[in-house]
């Protein structure tokens, strides 16, 4: 029998400074139905980044924040999905993305 952690979808909201999340109806929707981690802090180093995304099925990036290229991308081995709330992928290297066959 799979344990429940191996089960739930898990997701990471990372650099929620003005801690919205907690604020907006869609999150508390999403905590219906997966495992939400929301990080207020900024995380400033690789190894901290990899931490919080050790087991994330999905990372949610407020705005331009936190650079995701694909040595961050490479911390999270279970990552199926990345969102975002801003307007620009600048900081978002979609091509290794896209090659590890992570949706965007």
């Amino acid at each position: 029998m799979a344990d429940k952690k191996s089960e739930t979808f898990r997701v990471a909201v990372l650099d929620d400074y003005e801690g919205m999340a907690d604020k907006a109806s869609a999150y508390q929707q999403l905590k219906q139905r997966a495992e939400v981690k929301i990080l207020r802090e900024r995380l400033e180093t690789d190894t901290e980044l990899g931490r919080a995304l050790e087991d994330a099925h999905a990372v949610l990036l407020v705005r331009e924040r936190t650079r995701f290229g694909e040595k961050q991308i490479s911390l999270a081995p279970s990552l199926k999905l990345i969102a975002q709330t801003g307007k620009t992928t600048a900081h978002l290297d979609v091509p290794a993305a896209t090659k590890r066959g992570i949706a965007i």
